[in-house]
């Protein structure tokens, strides 16, 4: 269940039918899932954070975490609804002439008559309408499908349900009267065999097929092949899987273009994404008229997970244009952009220097980089403020370090060896084996980013010499690398791990094993996902472990516990053809134009998210067939199962992160958490939250907010827990010290 809502303002409907139906007497604390055959399942619990010691009291033998008594959520439905002969349920059809319909809620005790009074009401999402301090819910008309509806006393919580329908039709006077004539005569038998003529040319460039969207994004640019169009038709329908039924179906009317492009607007893209379920289907259809006929539709599927993306991906750019703007700018720049936002900011560069090859700690608060690889700098992170120096050493010794989750410490990637000064631009052998544009030769060393200071690590030291572009697991328990030196499989050819111990100092590095080893590749930017049960990595061409030239690279993925590595097909650009695969691209070639992955440290709706730099062609809009092009290099994310059962691919289709500078090659995105909030600011989820807890509280205007607190209770979806136990709902699972949904049911 997803108990942290994300605000989003109410929405205007061209038309509106809404059917609610009222389930209640929820529990809090969902029923046991079933098992089943796992992949990329959490395999360690959270550790205690320091920052729950001593607020967690209560009766609760197996989590030390106080289950709240269940309380019955019971609806007063509107007069011209029919209720069934149980008081807690009913049905109706809300008028869709009337706004702001009502249904009455009231709370009680398990087994009593009386309604309790002081209850604390919320909706989730809130979009979908206010609730009173009197159990009033005014329906705005904002969402379809299930709203959750939450009562709450001191010590108890309850849960009911209001399945809401939305027809939505928008958009007919933007085009032409024949043209809408015409489509409308086409959406009629679109479903017929051989109603319609077809254009061979015209299918979805993008979205893919099978693409995971989450909520919270800039929508997307629906991108068509084929001949040039006056107007397009798009229907979008949300069905639910598990009862067949449709709470949304979308129509809108859209001026044609050339290329043909459909971008639907941000209030019904939010419609859309806050309607679908966990696991629910959205089917796409989109229906395209010239001047005189229109064409038989083209189709996609896609999945919108229950949850919105956390925090913000720090990326470098050699070409900004946002950094050319800055005072004496160029183009190298680092730059931070949220999944929510339309724009990026510049963060640190933009000036005389090339201000690039930077890393970020998992919890947002230190970043480092080099400075025009004269030194290499730490800074600290705050929300609102600029960041500040931390240290500064050596040219190199920051570069493609790996930072522990909360910056304190860094792991330097090594220099393999000298290269010369005249050794300039790409090619396998111009470096040698070290990463593009380190020029120098020195061992992996462990550094206090606080002081720049070399921290000897001889648990580290003994066992290893040369680790390339290494990486801790986001709980900081685990550490995966580019075995340079090792005994065998080395020279770029493999993943090593180690388990780590951050809780001492210095840190303690034990039970070296590899990971993975590829003779015939040259594998680097390991990143774990937030369980730290999987290392995703970059299967490449060349000994400098770039993005340039020629250079080709996949992503694949290794389970830890098993040793085994599977590689990412969909995200890299292919889907199922039966017993076989074919790409979904424009050509073979572009599956091979994926580098450099980071992942999400949180788990979201049932998903794990990567972020990853790809040469490939988007759609329509960069079309050019030079894959060296810099505008060709871009930031994708692709979500990833946390549960595999079905087959040995765990990804599923990337999508563009909207919101980076289309002009300018963008690489290398980290993605990291923003800075937590303290006691009493408001929130989304508790992850946002010190205290890793975010709880609705009503003001005295009485109007409920969310705020960062501490309450005692067990932890609902994307609170802060230390065992998958401290969950509310006992089919999530405690991945990197959040409760998470483990998997779609």
């Amino acid at each position: 269940m997803r108990t942290m809502p994300v605000r989003f303002s109410p929405l205007a409907f061209g038309s509106l039918l809404a059917l609610a139906t009222g389930i209640a007497g929820l529990a809090a604390a969902c029923s046991s899932g079933g098992g089943g055959s796992t992949f990329i399942e959490p395999t360690v619990d959270a550790a205690p954070d320091p920052g729950l010691d001593g607020d967690i009291v209560g009766d609760d033998a197996g989590s030390g975490l106080r289950t709240p008594r269940t309380l019955e959520v019971r609806y007063a439905l509107p007069n011209d609804c029919t209720a069934s002969s149980s008081p807690q349920t009913g049905q109706c059809t809300l008028d869709p002439a009337r706004a702001n319909q009502v249904v009455n809620l009231e709370a009680f005790e398990q087994g009593s008559t009386a309604p309790l009074a002081g209850v604390l009401w919320y909706a989730d999402p809130p979009s979908a309408g206010a609730i009173d301090a009197n159990g009033k819910l005014t329906i705005s008309g904002a969402v379809a499908g299930q709203v959750k509806v939450f009562a709450e006393i001191p010590n108890g919580v309850g849960q009911g349900a209001l399945d809401l329908r939305l027809v939505v039709k928008e958009g007919e006077g933007t085009i032409d009267s024949g043209a809408r004539t015409r489509l409308d005569a086409a959406a009629a038998v679109a479903n017929s065999p051989n109603a319609l003529p077809t254009d061979a040319g015209f299918t979805f460039l993008y979205p893919y097929d099978g693409t995971v969207f989450p909520r919270g994004l800039q929508p997307p640019t629906l991108q068509f092949g084929g001949t040039a169009a006056i107007a397009y038709h798009v229907r979008v329908v949300v069905t639910n899987t598990r009862t067949g039924v449709t709470p949304l179906v979308f129509e809108g009317y859209y001026p044609g273009s050339s290329p043909g492009r459909v971008r639907i607007g941000a209030t019904r893209w939010k419609t859309i994404t806050e309607s679908a379920g966990a696991g629910d289907t959205v089917s796409v259809q989109v229906i395209k008229t010239d001047a005189s006929r229109a064409y038989a539709p083209v189709r996609a599927t896609w999945t919108v997970a229950a949850g919105s993306l956390r925090g913000s991906v720090f990326y470098n750019s050699y070409d900004s244009r946002l950094a050319q703007l800055q005072p004496n700018g160029s183009g190298g720049a680092i730059l931070k952009v949220r999944p929510s936002s339309s724009q990026p900011e510049v963060l640190m560069g933009g000036g005389t220097q090339c201000t690039v090859c930077h890393a970020v700690s998992a919890n947002g608060a230190v970043l480092t980089l080099s400075n025009g690889h004269l030194d290499d700098r730490a800074y600290d992170l705050a929300p609102g403020a600029a960041p500040r120096l931390r240290s500064t050493v050596s040219r190199y010794r920051y570069g493609f370090g790996a930072l522990s989750p909360d910056g304190h410490w860094l792991l330097s990637s090594a220099g393999v060896r000298s290269v010369p000064a005249g050794i300039e631009g790409c090619g396998t052998g111009n470096w040698q084996g070290n990463i593009a544009s380190v020029r120098d030769a020195f061992d992996s060393q462990l550094v206090d980013t606080t002081t720049g200071q070399t921290v000897p690590a001889p648990s580290f030291a003994t066992n290893v010499r040369q680790a390339l572009m290494p990486s801790f697991s986001p709980d900081g328990k685990r550490f995966a690398f580019n075995y340079f030196d090792a005994p065998q499989g080395g020279s770029g050819h493999s993943i090593a791990l180690m388990e780590t111990d951050l809780t001492v100092s210095p840190p303690i590095f034990r039970q070296l094993r590899t990971l993975v080893r590829k003779d015939d590749a040259f594998l680097g930017w390991p990143a774990f996902v937030p369980s730290g049960g999987a290392v995703l990595f970059q299967n490449g061409s060349s000994d400098d472990y770039g993005t340039w030239c020629d250079e080709t690279g996949f992503l694949q993925i290794a389970d830890v516990s098993t040793g085994i590595d599977y590689q990412l097909r969909k995200l890299n650009g292919w889907k199922r053809a039966g017993s076989s695969w074919q790409t979904y691209l424009p050509t073979e070639g572009e599956t091979r134009l994926n580098f450099e992955p980071t992942v999400l440290p949180v788990a979201v709706g049932g998903y794990y998210w990567a972020v990853f730099t790809s040469r490939r062609t988007f759609g329509n809009t960069i079309t050019t067939g030079d894959a060296t092009d810099p505008t060709r290099k871009k930031l994708w994310v692709a979500a990833i199962d946390i549960k595999n059962r079905y087959e040995d691919d765990p990804s599923h289709p990337a999508f563009y992160l909207e919101g980076q500078e289309m002009e300018s090659g963008n690489l290398r995105g980290f993605w990291s958490l923003d800075a937590c909030k303290p006691e009493g600011q408001e929130c989304e989820i508790g992850a946002d939250c010190c205290d890793g807890r975010c709880r609705p509280v009503r003001q005295g205007n009485g109007q409920v907010k969310n705020l960062c607190s501490k309450p005692a209770d067990c932890a609902r979806t994307e609170e802060r827990c230390r065992t998958s136990a401290d969950c509310c709902d006992t089919t999530q699972a405690c991945i990197n010290g959040f409760c998470s949904v483990a998997e779609i049911r």
